[in-house]
This record gives structure tokens, sequence and C-alpha cells, in this order.
């Protein structure tokens, strides 16, 4: 008796040229990205340790703009990751450069615990208001009405600190700094002089920086183990044109207790296909792995069903490709599979090294001669 340890097998239906089956990591990209006014975050260091503390710089190029009021900016992070250093804005924060000489109010205002799920719910998508759930607000003023300040291009005005937590893991991708959907939504914004500047003259394109837990990810593996096509019809003669084609995938013993022991649950497997000569195949992983729209060459399905013959022994999941037509299907289709586990902080995946080419259309002599053999 072989014995279930996840759950279900997938069935995949694929039709022709035009098939249909019946089956992280962010990436900063703000809307504001083409004014003239840039806002960028550095750190004094990207590649970070877990209790680590983190120097963020918030830099601006003003452009041909001059004579800054005041302004606000909306620091968001990922609460699990980071810790701000300071409870109080007026510790959090620190001001620099030509904003530090000639303007800032050192007790200016601002909010340590702002509500991103609330205040940003229409301006970030659901995986974004997942990530970003801590968010403080940093306000700029002067000491006086008349007061200005004059960046230069590249001039730091702005400082913090953050801790890196405790339970990071190798490999983990930690994001801060001023966030574009505070800009969107007009929370965060610049003046010149008393006057706000418009939207479109920010560039926010780096005004987020990603930091990245030293250590390498644990290196995991899932494999092609074996194809089959399955025909139906009579074999004196010629099969019916519709059949099917499996592909099995194996995890080896190791790798399915690895991603199942200290944190680690596999959540899923599954697999990626698309009629052979298709593009985008690192598209439709991200698409996956984001839960987004894949490109439309790329069809996908998915299971938390894996078969086992025992708790020693290598782990198998398969797919099914239904309703193969010969007379209609003129290619072959490439077929890629994974592995998403979860380490308790963020879901993983593990991919195949290479797409498996399912030869059904420029193996379809040979199957048949087979399956007529048998």
């Amino acid at each position: 008796m072989r014995r279930k340890v996840l759950s279900v097998i997938m069935a995949v239906v694929m039709m022709i040229s035009c098939f249909a089956f019946m089956a992280s990591a962010y990436t900063y990209n703000p809307t504001l990205k083409t004014g003239e006014v840039k806002v960028i975050a550095t750190a004094d260091k990207t590649t970070v340790s877990p209790g680590d503390t983190v120097k963020i710089t918030m830099t601006i190029d003003p452009g041909s703009k001059t004579g800054f009021g005041a302004f606000a900016n909306t620091i968001l992070y990922n609460g699990d990751q980071l810790t701000p250093v300071g409870s109080k804005i007026t510790e959090f924060r620190t001001w620099e450069g030509d904003c530090a000489a000639s303007f800032a109010n050192p007790n200016a205002s601002g909010n340590m615990n702002l509500d991103v799920a609330k205040m940003l719910k229409t301006a970030m998508s659901e995986e974004e208001l997942a990530y970003f759930n801590k968010g403080i607000q940093v306000m700029g003023s002067s000491t006086s009405a008349a007061k200005r300040w004059n960046p230069v291009a590249g001039e730091a005005y702005l400082s913090f600190k953050m801790t890196v937590s405790d339970s990071v893991k190798p490999g983990d991708e930690i994001w801060v700094g001023a966030h574009g959907a505070a800009f969107d939504k007009k929370m965060a914004f610049f003046a010149e002089g008393t006057s706000r500047m418009d939207m479109s003259v920010y560039d926010l394109t780096n005004s987020m920086v990603k930091l990245t837990v030293a250590g390498a990810e644990p290196s995991y593996s899932v494999a092609k183990y074996k194809t089959q096509v399955k025909f139906t019809g009579d074999k004196t003669t010629a099969p019916d044109d519709l059949f099917q084609f499996r592909l099995t995938s194996v995890i080896t013993a190791a790798d399915f207790a690895a991603m199942n022991s200290n944190g680690n649950t596999i959540k899923s497997v599954g697999f990626i296909a698309a009629n052979t000569g298709a593009a985008d195949a690192d598209a439709a992983k991200a698409a996956v792995e984001k839960g987004t729209a894949l490109p439309s060459a790329w069809k996908a399905a998915s299971t938390d069903y894996v078969s086992r013959a025992d708790a020693s022994s290598d782990a198998y999941f398969g797919a099914i490709v239904k309703n193969i037509s010969h007379a209609s299907q003129a290619t072959d289709i490439d077929c890629i599979a994974y592995v998403c586990y979860n380490d308790g902080t963020a879901d993983h995946y593990v991919w195949y090294s290479a797409a498996v080419t399912a030869k059904v259309a420029s193996g379809y002599d040979a199957a048949v001669a087979a399956w007529k053999a048998q």
C-alpha cells in the first residue's frame, strides 16, 4: 500500500495549439518613475545577518526644484524582519545634509505606527499589503515659516536605523524605504515653498532598498521520474484521435524530509506548461510564485498530493495532460514542475532545472508503434 502524505493527483486538460488546463520574491515597481525629483534609499550594508543594525539613508536629486519646504516620507517595512531603532519619532529619524543644517525642526512630528492596511489599502496590491505590515510617517517641518532647504543632487536629508530580526533565514529578502504607494495617496510629498509638488515630478524607482540575509538558501531539487502516453482504440488499425500524456516527478527522500522539518512545510506541488517554442518561461515561473496571471502561452496546475511507499522513500507527484488531439496538436509541449515549501516566514519554490518536453507531436509515431506492440 502506498501511503499518502500530502493529498490528490493533478489532472490537466490541454487542447491543441490553444490548450486549456483543468489545473517570494517581491519586486518594487512604483507608478511614479519618470519625474526629475529622484528619491533614493541606500543602506550601509545590503547583506545582513540576524541581529544586525542597518542604517538606511534617504537622498534626493532635486532636478530643477529649489527652496524646499515641508515634506513627508512614509517608511514601509515588514515587522517580522525589521525593528526600528528608537521608540519615538525623534529617536528614530536623523536629519541630514542641508535639511539638518538650515531647515529641519528637530522636534517635527511623525507617526511610528502608521496603519498601513487602512491608509494604503487602495494603493497597494494584496501581496504588498501582506508583506509591508508596518509603517512610519516622518514629517519634515522648519523652525520658522520662512526657512527653506536647497539640496544638491545626491544629498542625504534623512537617515534611520533598523535591527534585523533573529527569525530571518539565509536568502531572505528584506525591503525598506519610502514606498511609492504613500506618494500615490499623497501621504508622502515634498513642497516647493509652501506648495506641494505635483505627483508627476517624482522618480521613485530607487526609493526602496533591498537587503539580503547572508548565507546560501538551502538547495533542494525536483526532477522528472518518468513519462507515459495513454492511447485508446483498436491496436490493429490506429488509436483514437484523443490521447493522454502523463509526467511523474520525484523528490528525493532527503529533500522531502528537509522541506518538511525544522520549521519547513511543503504547501503544494505543481507544474506549468506551454507549446514548445513559447517564450516567457521565467515570467511564467514568477507569476506562479506571485500568484498573478501567467503569460498567455502558459497554463498552470497545482495540487497538495504526493505519494510515498513509506517514510524513508522518495516522493512522487504526477500531472496528466488530457484530450490531446493528434489531428490538431502540431507541436510538442514543454513542462516544468515545482515544489512550494514554506519556512515559517515565506514561501520558496524549487523548479525543474530545465523543461521536460512531451514529444506528443514529434514522437507520436514511435509511441503508437510501442503501444501496438504491447
